[in-house]
């Protein structure tokens, strides 16, 4: 037993050094946090900003005053959201040494943005107001959360295995009562 466990420390002490991915432990999930949302804040305004600017060319009947409730205006405006949003979070990842994607990160901020901008184009003040109160919220946490799922999983493969080193695992077969296909 202690041959075992002597041939096999060296080789799990430390995996993420030999495979070249970094440690989980160099991820900083609370910087990420605080300045993904305040770099995400000013993306989701930029993105609104250029999305809106996108939409009132599409809108022909756009005024100063009254633009919102088109979904020609609609839809490039929160497009840009979300753009501008997941841009700011990936970026900000990547420098906190996160291994997130784009693309899942992009598609969280999407699919927070664009529910409400449906309801922005809503002709009831209320519904309106509720589209655009979450719409300043949905985009960030659409982006942190695919950020967040989209991250390298061998990462935590790595951590997991040098904090037990002696841990081994084996295929079991088992059979049941009652598991089966009736035809």
């Amino acid at each position: 037993m202690a041959s075992q466990s002597s041939t096999a420390s060296p080789s799990t002490a430390l995996p993420t050094q030999d495979s070249g991915v970094a440690p989980d432990d160099d991820y900083s999930l609370g910087g990420h946090l605080v300045v993904g949302t305040l770099l995400g804040g000013v993306g989701l305004f930029t993105g609104a900003l250029v999305g809106g600017l996108v939409g009132a060319v599409l809108d022909r009947n756009c005024s100063l005053t009254r633009c919102g409730d088109t979904f020609v205006f609609a839809i490039p405006m929160r497009l840009g959201t979300a753009l501008g949003t997941s841009l700011a979070i990936y970026l900000t990842g990547d420098k906190f040494n996160g291994s997130g994607n784009f693309g899942p990160t992009f598609l969280g901020a999407a699919l927070g943005a664009v529910p409400f901008a449906l309801l922005t184009t809503s002709r009831h003040d209320r519904v309106a107001r509720i589209g655009t109160v979450g719409m300043l919220v949905t985009p960030l946490i659409g982006s942190f959360t695919g950020y967040w799922l989209s991250r390298s999983p061998s990462s935590s493969h790595g951590t997991a295995r040098a904090e037990l080193p002696e841990a081994r695992a084996a295929p079991v077969l088992g059979l049941t009562q009652g598991v089966g296909s009736s035809g």
